[in-house]
């Protein structure tokens, strides 16, 4: 397979910056073949569990161990080297989740904020209205951010669900703690 427009030829030397993702070599010939926008693989092998088996066979990388599965840690450790790769080349899609993650936060802080009353109806009125809008707004949001976790992850659930388990170990309390430090 011609893996030439990809970022980093897998087949070839690998470059010094995706070599500072890890110093595991079978794993970046892995993750550079089933996630790199441009991958062939990405093309003649559109179902993705048909895609990792040949990216694991072309790179030397194993998915199957010995016990059939990788602990937790090594696990955690593909996750995290597949998120620093796609973000060293999706650079646009990775910066417009960061964006659109903020403004959901922000627009749920300002959602969440009590409606100050001045004793004018027209007033409240009018706040009342302006949430409802942005409640709108807010899952036209969502449904953003969906989309481009789905472009950037290249429609691995696995890897996205991976994604949020990182991100589910925080506590409900750190997010009001986290909304109640941005106001």
């Amino acid at each position: 397979m011609n893996y030439t427009k990809c970022f980093c030829d897998p087949t070839k030397e690998l470059n010094p910056r995706v070599l500072q993702i890890s110093n595991n070599q079978p794993m970046l010939r892995y993750i550079i073949m089933m996630y790199d926008p441009n991958s062939p693989l990405r093309k003649n092998y559109p179902e993705l569990d048909l895609r990792k088996q040949v990216a694991s066979q072309e790179s030397g990388y194993d998915l199957q161990l010995q016990d059939g599965e990788r602990s937790e840690l090594e696990r955690e450790i593909l996750v995290d080297s597949i998120i620093l790769y796609l973000r060293m080349i999706n650079n646009l899609t990775w910066t417009e989740m960061c964006t659109t993650e903020e403004a959901i936060w922000e627009y749920n802080r300002r959602i969440l904020e009590p409606i100050k009353s001045n004793d004018k109806e027209k007033d409240e009125m009018s706040a009342v209205k302006m949430k409802g809008t942005m409640m709108s707004e807010l899952k036209m949001m969502n449904i953003r951010y969906k989309e481009l976790t789905l472009e950037f992850f290249g429609e691995d659930d696995d890897l996205i669900e991976a994604s949020k388990i990182k991100v589910s170990k925080i506590s409900s309390e750190d997010i009001a703690k986290r909304l109640r430090n941005v106001s």
